[in-house]
């Protein structure tokens, strides 16, 4: 039981240090991506 305690404590531990970053960076991305899209005619712009 212990043992099933310890690795709840593990997996909580490895979301927070790296899901959780990893989260807000997509979100983060999408909101970018959103704006980039209304944007696009300043992107279509051929070089």
């Amino acid at each position: 039981m212990e043992r099933v305690l310890n690795m709840t404590e593990y997996m909580n531990s490895v979301y927070e240090e790296y899901l959780l970053p990893i989260q807000s960076a997509i979100i983060k991305g999408q909101k970018r991506f959103e704006m980039a899209k209304s944007y696009k005619p300043l992107q279509m712009r051929p070089f």
